[in-house]
């Protein structure tokens, strides 16, 4: 076991945080989705959408000594661009991740969260306790649908 530590967002790690993005979905996903829904998702993901989204929401890092290995966002009741890097992966971070986001959410009086996941881990989520609301369809450049899940949590 390896020690981490979650710590807020600053504009300094922006461009890191983008590349841990970016190193998870090629690394994770480009087997499972194609070409073109990477880079959808690449492109929602660029460093302007991050910055937007920690000022109007909060961002979370994770760290082992000083390598970033995974983050989170959340924005109102929309938890976004959770990420843990590949070989980092099942050990309990990502879920620490989430939960340290719905306690956010939690501190600012909201009773739900929701998010949008990919299908490879919509598992983890119903781990977390969340529940399916419904597919979404993404339709790439190509005409080719891409498949991903609406789901969301009620907080206690």
């Amino acid at each position: 076991m390896f020690e981490y530590r979650l710590v807020s967002f600053s504009e300094e790690h922006t461009e890191t945080m983008y590349d841990l993005i970016k190193r998870t979905l090629t690394g994770t996903y480009s087997s499972i989705y194609n070409t073109d829904f990477i880079d959808y998702f690449l492109s929602y993901n660029e460093p302007c959408n991050i910055l937007s989204d920690s000022k109007n929401g909060h961002s979370v890092l994770c760290f082992s000594n000083r390598l970033l290995i995974g983050t989170g966002c959340v924005v109102n009741t929309n938890i976004r661009r959770v990420f843990v890097l590949p070989e980092y992966q099942r050990n309990g971070i990502g879920a620490h991740i989430v939960k340290y986001l719905e306690d956010k959410v939690k501190k600012n009086g909201l009773s739900f969260v929701e998010l949008y996941a990919m299908l490879p881990v919509v598992e983890f989520y119903k781990k977390l306790c969340y529940t399916e609301l419904f597919d979404c369809i993404y339709k790439t450049s190509d005409g080719n649908p891409v498949n991903y899940m609406r789901m969301i949590k009620l907080l206690r």
